[in-house]
């Protein structure tokens, strides 16, 4: 049974800029330490997206890009 409200982490995709200027896209499994706790403080982290729906790598890319306004 599948019930509305749950959450399909296996589309679930989140990343942040790397003080070096890349784009570092992230599988997200639930798990909110991800973006929150384990960036925190850390000086590669410029810049965190939270967790977005996306139904390939491809496309998360892309939304990430757009998201850290970085689009190219």
């Amino acid at each position: 049974m599948i019930i509305a409200n749950e959450i399909d982490y296996s589309t679930m995709w989140w990343g942040y800029l790397h003080s070096n200027n890349t784009v570092q896209l992230k599988k997200w499994s639930g798990d909110h330490k991800d973006y929150t706790d384990d960036c925190y403080l850390n000086d590669f982290v410029v810049q965190v997206v939270k967790p977005f729906s996306a139904s390939t790598q491809k496309e998360a890319l892309r939304i990430l890009k757009n998201k850290l306004g970085r689009i190219n």
